[in-house]
């Protein structure tokens, strides 16, 4: 993406056609390679503070607001491209440029910066834009009677990596107080993971599946102010991170030999990986992980280590 803005440059827009009233064009065509440098080598900082220079020099050159908004596009700050390159239009610099029209459009941007990102997402024009909401954005996000009957109070999460088919495996036993009579509850998990067994007082529960939902049956009512547990056991291949950390998911690397393994699912959601009700309405009192890693591995976790076991066939 950012190669292709640069490369506009050379055919959409000249420093020639924005210098034909320049005294001092040898001068500013100096200062403006060397820009376009920084740029072709992704040095968008640097230029940022250069062009910040030229345009100080000229501020109605329209050229020096073009190469502002090129290097806060690299920098993903969309709006402020966009105000760079709306500010060349208004200057009357290459209005009928296809290329300069569709950087200032809102559209385009977002459009851009999404395939930049790594995303693959609906725009809805009656939302400003806004992705399309979709039934699993519904699922993921809505507070229903199945989630707002209980209060998860604490997780007891095992997960095995296994960097040689990338996939997981684990249990979650999640401690919960009823806060209404229910007989179902909402648990959430991407459906890219299996889910083997819910087990509850030793029974195993029915359970149905609707994107990243999970709904669990427990064939009985529960009253309100009882405490339960569930253990879900689930493997599989989770999601892979098309653009860590702001386009989330599992990160599988490799160098000379060593596998180097790392979650980002900071917006994405926890349970892109384990399985948990992942709503910022319900936060456990507190969680212990317990992670099983091959030999010779040691795993990284937030919180206080307790204790490290070394168990064979790993």
């Amino acid at each position: 993406m950012r190669n292709v803005l640069i490369l506009g440059l050379s055919f959409a827009l000249t420093l020639q056609s924005f210098c034909q009233s320049n005294t001092n064009a040898i001068e500013y065509q100096k200062s403006a390679d060397y820009i376009q440098s920084l740029l072709n080598n992704d040095k968008y900082l640097e230029a940022l503070d250069q062009v910040d220079l030229l345009i100080s020099k000229e501020p109605d050159n329209p050229y020096g607001h073009f190469l502002k908004g090129v290097a806060r596009l690299g920098l993903n700050d969309v709006p402020g491209a966009r105000k760079s390159f709306k500010m060349v239009k208004n200057q009357g610099a290459a209005s009928n440029s296809k290329f300069l029209n569709a950087l200032a459009s809102k559209e385009y941007m977002i459009k851009m910066l999404m395939e930049n990102m790594g995303y693959d997402l609906k725009l809805d024009p009656l939302r400003n834009l806004k992705p399309v909401i979709e039934p699993k954005d519904t699922l993921q996000g809505a507070l229903r009677a199945e989630r707002n009957c209980f209060d998860v109070t604490f997780y007891d999460l095992t997960v095995k990596i296994i960097p040689k088919t990338k996939s997981i495996e684990g249990s979650n036993k999640i401690y919960f107080h009823t806060l209404s009579n229910t007989s179902n509850i909402q648990i959430d998990l991407f459906p890219e993971l299996a889910i083997s067994n819910i087990l509850w007082n030793e029974k195993s529960l029915d359970f149905s599946r609707n994107y990243g939902a999970v709904f669990i049956n427990f064939g009985e009512e529960l009253k309100a102010g009882t405490t339960e547990e569930i253990v879900i056991e689930y493997n599989g291949i989770p999601r892979e991170a098309p653009r860590p950390p702001w386009n989330g998911g599992f990160v599988w690397k490799k160098e000379k030999d060593r596998d180097f393994v790392g979650v980002a699912c900071e917006q994405l959601g926890a349970s892109s990986w384990w399985p948990n009700k992942d709503h910022l309405s319900d936060k456990p009192d507190s969680i212990r992980i317990n992670i099983q890693v091959p030999t010779g591995y040691q795993a990284v976790s937030n919180g206080n280590l307790s204790r490290v076991y070394l168990i064979s066939g790993l």
